[in-house]
């Protein structure tokens, strides 16, 4: 199936048949639009640790997107994503940012045809996504977005259901001076089989994936305190990957608690490796007031190294990540656990905390030697008030230990405006 042969005239002609029109005709539906945005200023100052490379980085940037009301169930979207890093040295454009920050131009990452129906919301076109197996990474100056299709569903009680189509994704950057562009190529959150080194079973070397990806999910939260989610994303000619989450979440008087478990398994093409992979994460979590704090656990199967999804934000899915670095490796056999805590003060609109995980990945499959790494993690977010209402600021430090290599720091210092 190829985005091109879905039919958008199918959709128009439901939309024309049914009464649901919040604009009168369809002048007022873009009349009646919505226009949102941010603008960014982001300051990075990083220490590499593949080369000792030290460099520091200006990077401005604005996200700017604009919403149509709907006609008779149909609406429009569109977002452009800017960046400009006017400073930049020859080493950060070249060597030390090149890969997921330096990419100066504008990209149209969302550009959309929707339609809603009673409680189902399908979009046809450039969009964001966000699933624990599909999803977009936001933590660049570019966030990452997909061409295809999507449709939300709500009605049964106290359920979402996901369907999504993907044949194209747009990166952050072209890793050649330049802003990543729509291409065939998915980025997968991990080494591929045979893309670094010989991983057990691998038949097949693989940098990219030139394909598509199918994907249905299901959160169903009609338990009190309980929400289950499960998802299935299969990427053509590489993996089957299958996703279950519970997680439990309680309070009593000023405390919150809550338990969770995850469990991912990679079904990798019988042509592409001949064992399969996968990881499982345990958490748990206690709150104080405006104190929280939580562990976690996680694993990677033994047998060959795991895919966590599609795009840049399935990182983030395993309990174990950090917020910006993230352990960044699902080698077979890998292990990481990690502790979080943090303060909201509320009169103060701030909220600060600190993250530690460590990683252990052994010897084997694809890796020569056995790697310890711990990651910390300061980070400091404050929301401005009055006449400055929508300035936030984001402030963090995060460093990684390693036993085996040069650590590497950075410091982040963002400062947004939503508008």
């Amino acid at each position: 199936m190829k985005l091109d042969r879905l039919s958008l005239a199918a959709m128009m002609v439901v939309g024309a048949l049914t009464s649901v029109n919040a604009a009168d005709t369809l002048a007022d539906a873009f009349k009646n639009g919505t226009v949102k945005g941010t603008l960014e200023a982001w300051y990075w100052d990083r220490d590499m640790q593949v080369n000792g490379k030290h460099e520091d980085l200006l990077n401005l940037g604005l996200k700017l997107s604009y919403t149509t009301d709907t006609f008779y169930g149909l609406f429009g979207g569109v977002t452009l994503q800017t960046s400009n890093s006017p400073f930049a040295s020859t080493i950060a454009k070249t060597i030390v940012f090149k890969a997921n920050e330096y990419g100066p131009g504008a990209i149209l990452s969302e550009g959309y045809i929707g339609y809603k129906m009673d409680k189902t919301v399908a979009k046809i076109g450039r969009q964001y996504i966000a699933t624990p197996l599909i999803a977009s990474s936001p933590n660049r100056i570019i966030k990452q977005s997909f061409e295809g299709m999507t449709v939300v569903n709500t009605n049964l009680p106290q359920t979402m259901i996901f369907g999504g189509y993907v044949n194209k994704y747009q990166n952050r950057t072209d890793l050649n001076g330049g802003m990543a562009e729509f291409t065939n190529n998915f980025w997968i959150g991990s080494p591929l089989p045979g893309s670094q080194s010989a991983i057990a079973g691998n038949t097949k070397a693989w940098k990219t994936l030139d394909g598509e990806a199918y994907s249905l999910m299901a959160v169903n939260q009609s338990i009190p305190g309980v929400k289950l989610t499960g998802q299935w994303v299969g990427i053509t000619d590489l993996a089957n990957l299958y996703y279950a989450e519970v997680a439990y979440s309680g309070k009593a008087s000023h405390f919150t608690y809550g338990l969770a478990g995850q469990y991912q398994m990679t079904d990798f093409d019988s042509s592409m490796n001949s064992n399969d992979s996968g990881y499982y994460g345990l958490k748990a979590s206690l709150g104080i007031d405006a104190f929280k704090t939580y562990v976690a656990y996680s694993k990677i199967d033994e047998d060959t190294t795991a895919i966590p999804g599609v795009g840049g934000g399935p990182y983030g899915t395993i309990y174990t990540s950090q917020i910006w670095l993230t352990p960044g490796t699902f080698n077979a056999g890998t292990k990481a656990y990690a502790i979080d805590a943090n303060y909201n003060f509320k009169s103060l609109n701030v909220k600060a905390g600190v993250r530690y995980s460590n990683v252990d990945i052994p010897v084997g499959n694809g890796t020569a030697t056995a790697t310890e790494i711990d990651y910390t993690t300061l980070y400091v977010n404050y929301q401005f008030m009055g006449a400055l209402k929508g300035l936030s600021l984001d402030i963090g430090y995060e460093k990684a230990d390693w036993n085996t290599a040069t650590d590497t720091k950075e410091l982040r210092f963002n400062v947004n405006y939503n508008f």
